[in-house]
């Protein structure tokens, strides 16, 4: 998928990497960019990252263990969410499956944590 903007671009492509595969123009690693621009995209490209290169850094199991945890749950919802975000016609669409698969993520509680499960959800 053509990605006009940076930040989706690099988000994708150290997703592609964290799940096993290689990005069409290769591996490249940009430089870090600021925390203020899409922050939330900027937090799961840097626990990508950090997961990625978990080896290089010196960190508590603990800490591994949740940054891995994060990257995973990112990865496993956001990314595919965000990738097909600047197309307008699938958003409905697209939020709609997104909260479902965020329901009934594996791991209970990020899914709470996370969703709409703090309060009840009603659809009319």
């Amino acid at each position: 998928m053509n990605q006009p903007l940076n930040n989706y671009r690099e988000l994708l492509e150290p997703t592609k990497i964290y799940l096993g595969g290689r990005p069409s123009r290769g591996i490249h690693f940009m430089q870090p960019s600021a925390l203020h621009r899409a922050r939330l995209v900027v937090r799961v490209i840097y626990a990508i990252k950090i997961s990625l290169f978990c080896s290089q850094f010196v960190m508590k199991k603990r800490e591994l263990a949740s940054i891995r945890r994060y990257s995973t749950f990112a990865v496993s919802l956001y990314v595919r969410s965000w990738s097909v975000a600047t197309v307008a016609v699938v958003t409905p669409a697209n939020d709609l499956e997104f909260i479902k698969r965020l329901v009934t993520y594996e791991d209970k509680s990020i899914s709470k944590a996370a969703s709409f499960l703090q309060a009840p959800v009603v659809f009319e």
